[in-house]
């Protein structure tokens, strides 16, 4: 073969094969990765200075879990503040204590025979119910359900007839102040939170039929002098 036509030859052969290479890495490229290469890949290397697009996607979502965690904080934060003020707990207090004292003063008068006092007694349950009802709306008692009227005014319906509606108010309040959701923390009772909420239902409801009552008696002596 002579030398210009073995080159020229030569020359053919490795344009082809660099044809041959070239399609060979572009069927490389293109090819779609084997199912268990997808199903478990290889974890990048520790000394690779560029991260993979799967730790990339993971640390977005950390970042996003943070931020939307701290937001959540900050308004929880902000919501305790409102609704557990050292200002609300203290009238709280101050409001669980007085209708007992009210309450005490009241059963004391009774007990002893006293002649009724009805100005006194209107005065009192208009307390009793104004604090009350304060109660109803500064205690955060676990329970969905609200009362209605109607239940209300069956907790205070006299249980035995005759005797005074003081008494009845009296078993409200005791039954309210000794309730065990007042003396742990965290006790969580759907059951005590509704007991709780019918008993204060049915302390405003009858004290303030007792100070109505009062008024009126109180009005009707006064006439006849």
């Amino acid at each position: 073969m002579e030398p210009r036509l073995a080159q020229e030859v030569s020359v053919k052969n490795n344009q082809r094969t660099l044809i041959i290479s070239a399609a060979a890495l572009a069927l490389v490229i293109f090819l779609p990765v084997p199912m268990n290469a997808q199903s478990r890949p290889n974890p990048p290397s520790r000394n690779s200075p560029v991260p993979s697009s799967s730790d990339t996607m993971r640390e977005m979502l950390e970042r996003e879990m943070k931020i939307r965690k701290l937001e959540m904080d900050r308004e929880n934060d902000k919501r305790s503040k409102v609704e557990v003020s050292k200002e609300t707990v203290k009238q709280v207090n101050e409001d669980f204590t007085r209708i007992q004292e009210i309450n005490v003063e009241m059963m004391r008068d009774y007990s002893e025979g006293k002649p009724p006092d009805y100005p006194h007694i209107a005065a009192a349950m208009s307390e009793i119910k104004k604090r009350a009802s304060r109660l109803r709306t500064n205690l955060i008692l676990p329970s969905g359900d609200d009362i209605s009227s109607e239940q209300a005014g069956s907790a205070s319906r006299p249980k035995h007839g005759g005797r005074s509606p003081l008494l009845d108010l009296n078993d409200l309040i005791f039954s309210f102040v000794t309730n065990p959701i007042f003396k742990n923390e965290n006790t969580i009772d759907l059951e005590l939170g509704a007991r709780a909420k019918r008993d204060l239902a049915g302390i405003v409801d009858l004290s303030d039929r007792i100070s109505r009552s009062a008024e009126k008696l109180s009005k009707t002596a006064a006439a006849k002098r």
